[in-house]
C-alpha cells in the first residue's frame, strides 16, 4: 500500500519533484518483494 499509485509516498514524491527516484525506488521495492516470496 506505500507504493500504491495514490498512495502517501507517490503523492510526496510528485509534489516535491522526484517523482522518477520514486519509480526506482518502487521497482526495486516489487523486485525485492518478489524474491522474498519466493525464499519463504
Amino acid at each position: 500500500m506505500l507504493f500504491a499509485p495514490t498512495g502517501t509516498f507517490q503523492e510526496l514524491s510528485i509534489s516535491n519533484g522526484w517523482s522518477h527516484e520514486y519509480l526506482n525506488l518502487a521497482h526495486q521495492f516489487d523486485v525485492y518483494y518478489e524474491k522474498f516470496k519466493k525464499d519463504n
